[in-house]
């Protein structure tokens, strides 16, 4: 039994670093998965009918996104249009999210060789040159806490809206674009719902909440634009890795036990270097080829 553990406890050392690789990324899609925009494996009880419930609730998400993402639009082009200042900015708003929304839906269509990619990258070479996944792991722990705490905070000011006093000047610039009975009452998301005043508390009070989770859908959203930098940066560590070892060809070690090797030997080892780092090559180009299609439209 203590051999057992003491065998567990050396193979932590690689098994962290493997995990580093793609923990990032894994936290990306696990964020997704917990709101019904990704089908992550592992991540659902083997129970019977779990896996036909959890595909429901992804075509609701689903569904539920692009309404409200048409009724978004709906805004912009019928009452928004009426001020040009306040149709830019609902407009860049509403591509920005749809631009996001098509994203994840290219990430699902693409979720088998999305997967296989992660499987791939968790083979990455990360012992020749530690050094590299230190830094990598480094940039992207600040990357992701600036930019989702940026993200972050952009959105509960935009939550926060209603509960801002405005003065009667913009009460009737906004009555005046929209029509709202109550203009503080005011949507974050400014919906056109026909013959329904959103500003209305009958009204105003169960849209908010369901916008509040159009928020959190968008806010999950925004972190797969992390994934393809994040691939990229890993990618770049595994070229250095291949041009450390293309710089170590040839430079055999001439210590006290090198000297006793016969020359033979020396180039039985370097031949198979050489073939270590042509095949190391290879993956390297099998795989950056593959990067672009599970992210990116093909």
């Amino acid at each position: 039994m203590l051999k057992k553990i003491w065998k567990f406890i050396k193979n932590l050392p690689s098994m962290h670093q493997d995990e580093k690789v793609t923990k990032f990324l894994y936290l990306q899609l696990t964020i997704i998965t917990v709101l019904g925009l990704f089908n992550l494996p592992g991540t659902q009880p083997s129970v019977k009918y779990v896996p036909s419930l959890y595909k429901i609730y992804m075509g609701f998400t689903f569904g539920f996104f692009g309404t409200f993402l048409t009724l978004w639009s709906l805004c912009a082009a019928i009452k928004a249009s009426k001020d040009f200042v306040e149709f830019f900015l609902i407009l860049y708003e509403v591509v920005s999210v749809i631009s996001m929304f098509v994203e994840i839906i290219f990430l699902s269509m693409n979720r088998v060789n999305f997967l296989k990619l992660l499987g791939k990258m968790k083979k990455f070479d990360v012992t020749t040159y530690p050094i590299i996944l230190i830094k990598s792991s480094q940039l992207e722990h600040w990357t992701m806490l600036c930019y989702v705490g940026s993200v972050f905070m952009l959105m509960l000011v935009k939550c926060g809206y209603p509960f801002f006093t405005i003065d009667e000047e913009e009460c009737n610039h906004i009555q005046e674009i929209y029509g709202y009975k109550y203009p503080q009452n005011r949507l974050p998301i400014c919906v056109w719902i026909p013959y329904v005043d959103t500003s209305e508390p009958r009204w105003f009070i169960p849209l908010y909440i369901l916008e509040l989770h159009v928020f959190l859908l968008s806010f999950a959203s925004t972190v797969v634009y992390m994934m393809f930098p994040f691939i990229i940066l890993h990618l770049v560590g595994q070229h250095i890795v291949l041009s450390y070892n293309l710089h170590c060809l040839g430079k055999s070690p001439m210590g006290t036990n090198s000297r006793q090797y016969h020359s033979q030997a020396k180039k039985s080892r370097e031949v198979f270097q050489v073939r270590k780092c042509i095949v190391f090559h290879q993956r390297l180009l099998d795989f950056r080829a593959q990067v672009c299609c599970p992210l990116c439209f093909q």
